[in-house]
C-alpha cells in the first residue's frame, strides 16, 4: 500500500483505503447472493485494482485524472520530466505539491519550482484524459506511461493503439480535441 507523504499526513488526507479487501469481500458476497455473472464482473474489477497502473488510469468523473486511492496525478510521475528527460521519472513523496485536486510529485527541487511557476505548461492536456477519445467526443482516462509531447503540450492515451492512430493525423485530432474539450469538461465534476 502507498504510504502517506508528510504533506498529506499533516492535512489529514486519507491515503490508505482497504480497496482490495473490500473488493474481495464483495466478490465472495456477490457469488453467494447473485451467482457467478456479477461475481465475474467484480473479479475483473478486482484484477484492475491489483494492478497499480490500471488503478491509476481507471475512469473518473473529475476534471483531472488522478489515482482514486492515493490522489496522485500521473501515477506519481514528475510532470516536468516528460519535457526535460528522455522518459518520465517517478517523483519523490518528499517533493509533493497539491494542485487542481491532485497531488503531483517531482524528481527534484528544480522541477517542482518550474511546475509552481507555470503549472498549466506541465499539466496534461485535457486533464489527463485520452487525447484520441477527446478528439472523438468521448472521455477515457489517459495512461501516464502512454504519451506524446507535441507543441509544448503533454497528451496521454488509453492504449498504444490510440496513440498510434492519433499520431497519424495529430494536427486534425488536436483541432477536434480543442473543439470537443470545453463541452466534455463541462460534464465533469469540478
Amino acid at each position: 500500500m502507498q504510504k502517506c507523504s508528510r504533506n498529506r499526513a499533516k492535512t489529514g488526507h486519507l491515503c490508505r483505503l482497504p480497496v482490495l479487501a473490500l473488493a474481495a469481500g464483495l466478490l465472495v458476497l456477490s457469488t453467494t447472493l447473485y451467482g457467478t455473472a456479477l461475481a465475474a464482473r467484480l473479479q475483473s474489477s478486482l484484477s484492475a485494482e491489483a494492478d497499480p497502473l490500471a488503478r491509476s488510469t481507471m475512469g473518473t468523473t473529475e476534471r483531472l485524472v488522478i489515482n482514486p486511492t492515493t490522489g496522485l496525478a500521473l501515477g506519481g510521475n514528475d510532470p516536468v520530466s516528460y519535457f526535460v528527460d528522455p522518459k518520465p521519472r517517478p517523483g519523490s513523496p518528499d517533493l509533493e505539491y497539491g494542485f487542481s485536486g491532485g497531488y503531483w510529485r517531482f524528481a527534484n527541487e528544480g522541477n517542482l519550482a518550474a511546475f509552481k511557476a507555470d503549472p498549466d505548461a506541465y499539466v496534461p492536456r485535457y486533464g489527463g484524459y485520452g487525447a484520441l477519445a477527446i478528439a472523438q467526443g468521448s472521455i477515457a482516462p489517459g495512461n501516464p506511461e502512454i504519451y506524446v509531447v507535441r507543441g509544448k503540450r503533454l497528451y496521454l492515451f488509453y492504449t498504444p493503439t490510440a496513440r498510434t492512430i492519433w499520431l497519424m493525423n495529430a494536427d486534425t485530432f488536436i483541432s477536434q480535441g480543442e473543439e470537443h474539450w470545453p463541452e466534455l469538461k463541462g460534464t465533469l465534476a469540478r
